[in-house]
């Protein structure tokens, strides 16, 4: 009857430090998710157009093909 009692203690431990265990990979897991930023932040950007009035035709951004005369 006392061997019974003693392994149902070390069954319990058992059970108890797996818990433990599981609750320190759990805070963990929380710590590492509270450290990341929830977005990053952008990059800037460096997008330099140089203006070139020598050029005599325009650039159309609206993807209309120039027609043969102004080429």
């Amino acid at each position: 009857m006392e061997e019974r009692g003693l392994m149902e203690r070390l069954e319990w431990q058992k059970e108890r430090i797996a818990m433990e265990r599981e609750i320190e990979m759990l805070r963990r897991r929380r710590l590492r998710t509270q450290q990341r930023p929830e977005s990053p932040e952008p990059e800037p950007s460096c997008v330099s157009f140089k203006s070139d009035w020598s050029n005599d035709h325009f650039i159309n951004f609206k993807g209309e093909q120039p027609s043969a005369e102004k080429r």
